[in-house]
C-alpha cells in the first residue's frame, strides 16, 4: 500500500511538508519538494493553502490540531464536584496528558525551531490554551479561598499549582533523574497528581482561614 494512499490531498502535503520542514527548514525546503514527497502537483499547494508561507502556518498547527489536545482544552471537573476533586481532575488531566502525548521527529523538530523565535506562530495559539487553562483553574481556586480575595493572591495561587505540574514534566532533566517512575506510568502519574492535589488543598485552605482572621 502507498505510504500515502488512505490521506486527502491536503493531509499528504501537510505531513510531507512537516517531514521536510523539520529535517530541513522553511527557507531550504522547496515547493516542488514538498509536492513530489506528497506524490501530488504543484497546484495543490495554491489550492489548498494558498502559499508555501500559509502551507508552514498549516503544518505547525496541525501538531495541535489532534484529538487528545482538543479533549485537553475541556474542562475536566463537573460543576457538582467538590473544589478538590476539580483540582485533582484538573492536575491529573495536564499529567496524563503529557504522558499520554505522542509526537512524530519531525512535529518535534519544527516546535523546537518555533520555540526559538520571537515571532513564532505559535505564540497566539498559545496564549489562547494557556488562558483558557488558567482560567478553568482560576475558578477551582476562588472555590477555596472566596471570591473576595485579591486577583493577585489568586494568581500566585495558581502560578504555585503550575509550578508544581510544570517540575514534573517527563522531560525536566531533575524529574527524569529522580521521578521517572512517577512521570513516566500510569499508577505513578495517579499518585503525583493526588499528592499534587493534597499538598495544595491544605496550602489553600490554610490561606484560607489564616487570610480570614
Amino acid at each position: 500500500m502507498n505510504k500515502h494512499e488512505t490521506l486527502t490531498t491536503r493531509e499528504k502535503l501537510i505531513e510531507a511538508a512537516g517531514k521536510l520542514f523539520g529535517e530541513k527548514g522553511f527557507s531550504d525546503t522547496s515547493i516542488r519538494e514538498i509536492c513530489k514527497d506528497a506524490d501530488v502537483n504543484i497546484a495543490s499547494i495554491h489550492y489548498h493553502f494558498g502559499d508555501k508561507a500559509k502551507l508552514y502556518k498549516a503544518v505547525v498547527l496541525s501538531i495541535f490540531d489532534t484529538p487528545a489536545n482538543r479533549n485537553f482544552l475541556k474542562d475536566p471537573g463537573n460543576p457538582s464536584d467538590a473544589p478538590d476533586i476539580k483540582l485533582y481532575k484538573y492536575i491529573y488531566q495536564h499529567l496524563e496528558h503529557r504522558l499520554t502525548m505522542k509526537m512524530k521527529t519531525w512535529q518535534r523538530n519544527i516546535l523546537l525551531k518555533e520555540f526559538d523565535r520571537s515571532d513564532s506562530i505559535l505564540t497566539d495559539h498559545m496564549i489562547q490554551v494557556i488562558e483558557k487553562k488558567r482560567n478553568q483553574l482560576e475558578a477551582i481556586i476562588v472555590e477555596f479561598l472566596g471570591e473576595e480575595e485579591d486577583d493577585l493572591f489568586i494568581n500566585l495561587c495558581m502560578d504555585s499549582v503550575i509550578g508544581q505540574i510544570q517540575y514534573y514534566h517527563p522531560q525536566h532533566i531533575v524529574a527524569k533523574r529522580f521521578q521517572s517512575e512517577l512521570i513516566n506510568t500510569p499508577d505513578g502519574v495517579k499518585k503525583l497528581a493526588r499528592y499534587i492535589t493534597e499538598f495544595s488543598t491544605k496550602a489553600l485552605l490554610a490561606f484560607r482561614d489564616e487570610r480570614k482572621l
